[in-house]
């Protein structure tokens, strides 16, 4: 059983960590990083880097 929760618990870190990219890239290819202070940009981080740790 935490085995199992573990897993649960992966899957929906790497889910969170994933959206949160993608809201970014979204916002990044809208241009509105700067606007809200976070300078984003679409090649600057490389897809699932940012979400290891």
């Amino acid at each position: 059983m935490q085995e199992a929760c573990r897993v649960n618990a992966y899957i929906v870190r790497a889910a969170r960590c994933t959206a949160t990219l993608d809201a970014g890239y979204q916002l990044a290819a809208l241009g509105l990083g700067h606007d809200l202070g976070v300078p984003l940009s679409v090649s600057s981080t490389p897809v699932g880097s940012a979400c290891r740790g």
